[in-house]
């Protein structure tokens, strides 16, 4: 593997991260703009990053699946290195 040109000592490394929160439109705690779905990572992470942000209480496991299979689970079979 090739190591990234803005890092030439250490290995490339690739890594998608989900986070499926609680947001309420910013207003639940901690109230970060990174938590939002425009978030979406900075520097060699950008891209790589996807917020699912929830702003309303109550979301069923029907809502988590959705998320999971229609959105989560097709983007990370189109990350490829």
């Amino acid at each position: 593997m090739a190591a990234p040109p803005d890092c030439p000592s250490s290995p490339l490394v690739s890594v998608l991260y989900f986070s499926i929160h609680r947001y309420e439109n910013g207003e639940f705690w901690p109230h970060l703009v990174e938590s939002d779905s425009a978030a979406a990572g900075k520097e060699r992470g950008e891209r790589y990053n996807i917020n699912v942000p929830w702003n309303k209480m109550g979301m069923s496991d029907g809502d988590y699946i959705t998320a999971f299979l229609h959105l989560l689970l097709p983007v990370s079979y189109e990350v490829t290195v």
